[in-house]
């Protein structure tokens, strides 16, 4: 979907726009700023995050206004993020490093014994020093007309200054510092430990030299087309594609996989998985970000930035809460005229211990996934699946092995040998399971192929082509409906005598006419039915979504204890069902493949793609596992403890600072008290929000 936008002002030189989504961004005011200058002729911006507004001013010879909205049309929020997060921190305006400034303020102490805590010029300088990095945020808020606890805490700071309490307002400063510090080392530490789960400490790649000799080479000098040696016990350092050699590769950080997958020629290997035992020549394809761990770790990253459903409504609240604190800091003030029982009110906030322990929540949990194999896009789509009540599952290679075999091949005409032979003549290069089920047969029994022309492949339903002058049909009963084949009742008993024995049936036609049939099975996963018992005993609703005849998708959904099926569904008549349920007022979740089932996948609540050891679709769905289908149920469960989890700081994070606050009021609290208070409420929480799951 498109960036949402809508032209309030539109001048010779200035235009204004507006979109809920900017206030959703977690990035800097001046982050968003400097990538909307990045436009040509872009003179001056100014981002007001409150009113959901960007206003730029820029030159009429040299601004593109219609790249600029076809950019806003042709870009989704996700995508969105990704730019934002691309922009150079040189062109970036940060404030004070969190570090920094707590350091200052701990040097700040020694003057402040020195003076023996006495308000004096040089206490009074190291508390100013101290607080004018809570000043600058304040005075950024108020020039934004937004009042929010940057707001408050300046007031505060500011009647303390007023009374004379300056060691008061210089340890305000000091745990203000503080709780930043320790906010800035929590966040950096969940993202080292993401780092330090994918990524190699170890730099030096072995480079294959065009004379042969290998060269020990930084990983920064590598390039795409280089070729690299990868030895036993061995870290793949990039994404590329095997010229010589054959390893067994452990890739289980990666697809969830337990056993190491065996890799020869042509196969792809992935950057942050290890050589077990073997040696590989590789072609390298893509280093660093552009790699699949790279993906991964930009996807994780970013879904923290995705607000909560929850997380937007309690901070809702939190911001509504900034006018009740006015109130009762000027009613403590009436009722006891004291600059510092002021002080102690306005640094009370509601909104500090929600916006850092969710973030963290949220990146615990898919830290925790990413461990398994499992990797998620957004803590939002974590949030949906906690809410899932129908769960909807394609059949072929996702409750099944997705590796059919041929179980009869039947003839009206030809010899069964002969029926075989065309259907694999028909299905040469057709990269679908049951495609390569027949050509491998074909291959086991020697068989030499009929050259294949004018071929049409009808996706869902079949093939048709000419072989040796005579136009062929391979495909499903729906294909023959489509061509007006004519099916005897001879054909029709037989196909349902193969349906009731759960097999699928293939037609073949030669000129018009059922010539043979080819049947086929493709047994269900041995986790498929338990998934499915643990999902109804959860209260979900579970139903099967296949492109296969009405036998099979019978047989499939009895034999899994299913409540529902739909048989003979074309990929885009998946997705209408997905929005049949939607509609309804159900919370729906997909499970498919990642690729036939895309359709579906988008417009589902939830869209789970299972991927197949190097095929890893981790751009096409919300949620990417490995082959292991019991991690549905880790992924479901983990869902719903992160919601508890994020619902109990809310909870606890209100009754603290409500309490805070109500002692503040009653000036049985001071300044201090109040901050630690508040800013240690933030800090607890956050590590209750880093505790294991």
């Amino acid at each position: 979907m498109a960036l949402p936008f809508e032209i309030k002002r539109l001048f010779p030189g200035r235009l204004k726009i507006s979109s809920f989504i900017f206030q959703k961004l977690r990035y800097k005011d001046e982050v968003v700023e400097s990538f909307f200058y990045r436009f040509p002729g872009v003179k001056k911006v100014k981002f007001k995050k409150e009113n959901n507004t960007l206003i730029l001013e820029y030159d009429l010879n040299r601004f593109d206004m219609i790249e600029f909205f076809n950019y806003l049309k042709l870009t989704n929020y996700e995508l969105f993020l990704e730019d934002l997060s691309r922009v150079s921190p040189s062109s970036q305006v940060y404030e004070k490093k969190p570090s920094s400034w707590f350091k200052l303020n701990f040097l700040l102490f020694i003057p402040q014994v020195l003076t023996g805590f006495t308000s004096n010029y040089l206490s009074l300088t190291c508390s100013v020093l101290a607080s004018l990095p809570v000043f600058k945020k304040g005075f950024r808020s108020l020039s934004q007309k937004r009042l929010d606890v940057h707001f408050l805490d300046s007031l505060a700071l500011f009647f303390s200054f007023l009374s004379k309490q300056y060691f008061s307002a210089y340890m305000m400063g000091v745990l203000l510092s503080l709780g930043d510090y320790l906010e800035d080392r929590l966040e950096k530490k969940s993202l080292a430990k993401l780092q330090k789960f994918f990524e190699n400490k170890d730099d030096k790649v072995w480079l294959l030299k065009e004379e042969g000799k290998i060269e020990k080479k930084s990983l920064q000098e590598i390039r795409p087309q280089d070729r690299i040696v990868i030895y036993s016990g061995e870290k793949i350092p990039v994404d590329g594609k095997v010229l010589k050699g054959e390893a067994l590769v452990n890739q289980s950080n990666l697809t969830g996989e337990s056993m190491p997958v065996h890799k020869k020629v042509e196969d792809k290997v992935y950057a942050g998985t290890f050589v077990v035992d073997g040696k590989l020549y590789v072609e390298v394809e893509k280093i660093g970000k552009d790699t699949v761990v790279g993906q991964i770790i930009r996807i994780i990253e970013e879904g923290m930035k995705v607000p909560l459903k929850i997380q937007e409504k309690v901070e809702a609240y939190a911001n509504k809460m900034v006018y009740p604190i006015l109130l009762g800091a000027g009613y403590s003030f009436l009722n006891t005229r004291s600059f510092q029982n002021l002080a102690s009110v306005l640094t009370i906030d509601f909104h500090t211990g929600i916006a850092f322990p969710t973030p963290l929540a949220v990146m615990n949990g898919v830290l925790k996934l990413s461990e398994r194999g499992i990797f998620v896009r957004s803590g939002a789509k974590l949030e949906k699946l906690a809410e899932t009540r129908v769960f909807i599952f394609d059949k072929t290679g996702t409750l099944t092995l997705g590796e059919p075999c041929i179980s009869d091949i039947w003839s009206l005409e030809k010899e069964e040998i002969e029926i075989l032979k065309i259907a694999a003549s028909l299905e040469q290069r057709i990269n679908h399971p049951v495609a390569k089920a027949i050509l491998n047969l074909a291959k086991e029994k020697g068989l030499e192929l009929f050259p294949r022309l004018n071929s049409n492949y009808h996706l869902g339903m079949g093939i048709e082509a000419e072989i040796n002058g005579d136009r062929y049909l391979l495909g499903s009963t729906k294909f023959m409906l489509k061509k007006r084949i004519k099916i005897s009742k001879e054909v029709r008993e037989k196909v349902d005598l193969f349906h009731q024995e759960g097999k699928s049936v293939l037609y073949l036609v030669q000129n018009g006419r059922i010539i043979g049939l080819l049947t086929f099975f493709d047994p269900p996963k041995e986790e498929a039915k338990w998934i499915i018992e643990k999902l109804k005993s959860r209260g979900c609703t579970t139903i099967l979504c296949t492109g296969d005849n009405e036998g099979v998708a019978r047989y499939m959904a009895q034999k899994l204890n299913m409540d529902k099926y739909f048989a003979r569904v074309l990929p885009q008549e998946k997705a209408e069902i997905v929005k049949d349920y939607k509609s309804m007022g159900e919370t729906v979740t997909f499970m498919g493949d990642g690729v036939n089932d895309a359709p579906a996948l988008s417009v589902a609540d939830v869209g789970i793609a299972v991927s197949k050891g190097a095929e890893l679709t981790v751009e096409v769905a919300d949620i990417v596992l490995g082959e292991n289908l019991t991690h549905l149920i880790l992924i479901y469960d983990l869902s719903k403890a992160l919601k508890q989890r994020i619902e109990k700081i809310y909870q606890y994070n209100f009754k603290v600072n409500t309490i805070g606050l109500i002692g503040a009021i009653m000036g049985i609290t001071n300044p201090v008290i109040s901050t630690f208070i508040n800013n240690g409420t933030s800090i607890i929480l956050g590590l209750y929000a880093l505790k294991s799951f």
